[in-house]
């Protein structure tokens, strides 16, 4: 694969990968000029940017947060110093993926700020259960499956609590309780304990029943409604644009706090 790369003299170094790759360049009476299948074209002479021989290509710019980074943290939000928000994505060594869309970016105070949220669709996996989005509520007594929906009913001396809500992802765990299934998504919880009713009813679309009636019920909060932050001790945060008009960025600020889990 062949890049195209920008050199520096203030910087004294290479600081940027361009996303287009000419035939040939040549720099000509201080104008920029490059050469596509047969074509010649001027660079830095038209409004639109992020244009290359036709083709349009996003901005990106990478940089890594690692301030104590023995330190378990969570990132909780971002704040862009700019002319406009960018998209977020970001990444640390503890929990996959966490991102923001433009759109969510409120301007305070001359900067654009939001919170970042995990990807809904990421679950859980088995490194992942002391999240603090995660939370057990224990055994069910019997399990109903129906027709993409199932009954989960627990012993009414367990509290399955006022956190759960429609929309949380429900995982069961079978012996050694090691390893969180995908169960399904919460569309009703029915707490009525005179009347000895004590379950939570689940979609299970793209989820799996537990073979017992017994597991280990656990739940997860919608994570991209309720941002409990991206655990880890350091983060890869890339920020990208598809403006196809000149946007400035000055810095990027990362809210962090340390994590007590």
């Amino acid at each position: 694969m062949i890049d195209t790369i920008g050199y520096s003299p203030k910087a004294q170094g290479w600081t940027t990968r361009y996303s287009f790759t000419p035939e040939h360049m040549v720099w000509l009476n201080n104008n920029f000029y490059t050469f596509k299948g047969g074509n010649i074209f001027r660079h830095h002479t038209s409004s639109v940017v992020n244009s290359f021989y036709g083709e349009v290509f996003p901005s990106k710019i990478q940089l890594i947060a690692n301030d104590a980074p023995i330190q378990s943290k969570l990132l909780k939000a971002i704040n862009i110093n700019g002319t406009a928000p960018w998209d977020v994505e970001a990444s640390s060594d503890i929990r996959s993926t966490g991102f923001i869309e433009n759109p969510w970016f409120e301007k305070e105070e001359g900067e654009f700020s939001t919170y970042l949220r995990t990807r809904g669709d990421d679950g859980i996996s088995e490194n992942e259960p002391e999240l603090r989005s995660i939370s057990g509520i224990g055994k069910s007594t019997s399990i109903t499956a129906g027709a993409g929906s199932a009954e989960i009913n627990f012993a009414t001396s367990i509290s399955i609590g006022s956190g759960i809500s429609t929309g949380d992802r429900v995982y069961f765990l079978e012996p050694p309780y090691t390893t969180p299934v995908f169960f399904g998504v919460v569309t009703d919880v029915d707490i009525n304990i005179p009347a000895t009713v004590n379950q939570i009813v689940v979609s299970t679309a793209g989820g799996s029943v537990p073979p017992t009636q017994n597991p280990m019920i656990a739940y997860a909060k919608n994570s991209v409604v309720e941002s409990y932050g991206l655990l880890g001790h350091y983060y890869d945060i890339t920020l990208t644009t598809d403006s196809t008009e000149r946007v400035e960025l000055f810095s990027v600020g990362a809210e962090v706090m340390k994590s007590f889990i």
